[in-house]
């Protein structure tokens, strides 16, 4: 039926094979750009699988079938990166066959504008978001927006209208204001997002005890989210593992305690809330360089309700409690190399000098990737293994629409000359 299956590395089977919208993205640009005559089959077979959306975009949602903590949760979903990379490939079939793949084209982008609070991956009207969790405030993975701007900055040049234009610069703007939250200083690193899960007891004092969370943004221009803390239930029946930690739910519930899944998102201030006293213990979590997320342990946080106008609430001060809220890019890859924190790096560069026209939006983009260079230079020196700088910019140059040729040498040069002004 012409539609490619892939493996992936997380599946239970080596010899099991999945459906992956990325992988689908690259395979269609690899047949447009050989002209290989399958084409036109696999892209009749990709528009078999998409999910036609209330915009009229074409979206492309990952099965249940992959284990990662942020895939797993009971909702479908699918993500702005994967969306881009197909993007990608829309743009290329259509600059080289316009009658053919216009609608294609149009459909794809609509799916990557289409608002996360109606399920969407454009939060706010100006982040993408590779993974969108619903029940917790949006979290912001850094690769995965990058990689989204660039897919969507290419369209925005070929699509030549206002608001196209308008959006991508708003989410440039946004990325440069908010590049502060992604750098690790105490680590010199910087973080894969910013958001991480926390695990915590609440210890009731009514058995049938109800409780909500508040989540007030710190920037105005972010809403604000409530929700009550409850148990969730698995998309699909058969779905044997579907708690995400990334997701706020109960995990169990007595009489006296709740045990719950919360999560620590930079961009927000976290208020519990119940109409009777309560406490909260958790562990603030140990940082490992070759962890996702903070390890068991860590110093034991205990809190107590205040009654605030007949309410009882906690509220949790991240740097008071020390809790993690975000997490730095890792060192576990093969080898031990940090793969992401060079990309970060590399697509700071690469938007500043190819997307970027403001140019206090450049300076702030071009500063942050020296700050972290100047982290990797000193990881080095003590030992650690980074990817190499190219690795991550091939594909920048050559898996794009309009490819370009650029060295790491040049790319980091142009940033050192003063470009912004």
């Amino acid at each position: 039926n012409n539609i490619p299956f892939h493996r992936y590395w997380q599946l239970d089977r080596e010899d099991a094979f999945a459906f992956h919208p990325s992988a689908l993205g690259g395979l269609l640009f690899a047949l447009n750009r050989s002209d290989d005559p399958r084409l036109q089959d696999v892209y009749e077979g990709a528009m078999a699988t998409a999910a036609t959306l209330p915009n009229g975009g074409a979206a492309w949602y990952f099965p249940k079938v992959y284990p990662l903590n942020r895939m797993i949760g009971p909702t479908l979903s699918y993500s702005a990166l994967t969306q881009g990379r197909i993007l990608s490939a829309a743009i290329a079939m259509s600059e080289k066959h316009p009658s053919q793949y216009d609608d294609f084209l149009k459909k794809t982008a609509k799916a990557m504008e289409y608002p996360y609070r109606e399920g969407g991956v454009l939060w706010n009207d100006n982040i993408f978001l590779e993974y969108p969790v619903h029940f917790a405030p949006p979290e912001v993975i850094l690769n995965g927006w990058i990689d989204a701007l660039l897919a969507y900055g290419d369209y925005a040049r070929v699509a030549g209208d206002d608001d196209s234009r308008a959006r991508l610069e708003a989410s440039l703007q946004a990325m440069a204001d908010m590049l502060p939250l992604f750098d690790d200083e105490e680590r010199q690193l910087s973080l894969y997002s910013d958001a991480a899960p926390l695990t915590v007891n609440i210890e009731k004092t009514r058995s049938r005890q109800k409780f909500d969370l508040l989540f007030d943004p710190l920037n105005a221009s972010h809403p604000a989210y409530t929700t009550r803390l409850g148990e969730l239930k698995p998309a699909t029946p058969e779905n044997p593992r579907w708690k995400s930690p990334y997701d706020t739910q109960i995990l169990s519930e007595n009489d006296e305690q709740i045990v719950a899944f919360m999560n620590c998102n930079q961009k927000y201030e976290t208020t519990l809330v119940s109409a009777a006293p309560f406490q909260v213990r958790f562990n603030t979590g140990v940082y490992s360089e070759n962890s996702a997320t903070p390890l068991a342990g860590g110093e034991e946080i205990f809190l107590e309700s205040s009654n605030v106008d007949g309410r009882h609430t906690i509220h949790f001060e991240r740097h008071r409690e020390k809790m993690f809220c975000g997490y730095p890019t890792n060192f576990a890859k093969a080898g031990g190399e940090n793969v992401y924190h060079i990309y970060h790096i590399v697509g700071l560069m690469f938007l500043a000098r190819h997307y970027v026209e403001d140019a206090a939006v450049c300076r702030r983009m071009l500063d942050y990737a020296q700050k972290w260079i100047a982290y990797t230079e000193e990881h080095i020196r003590k030992g650690r293994i980074f990817s190499a700088y190219e690795r991550s910019l091939r594909p920048m140059n050559r898996l794009r629409p309009f490819p370009v040729s650029e060295t790491w040498p040049e790319l980091r040069q142009w940033a050192e000359s003063e470009p912004c002004s």
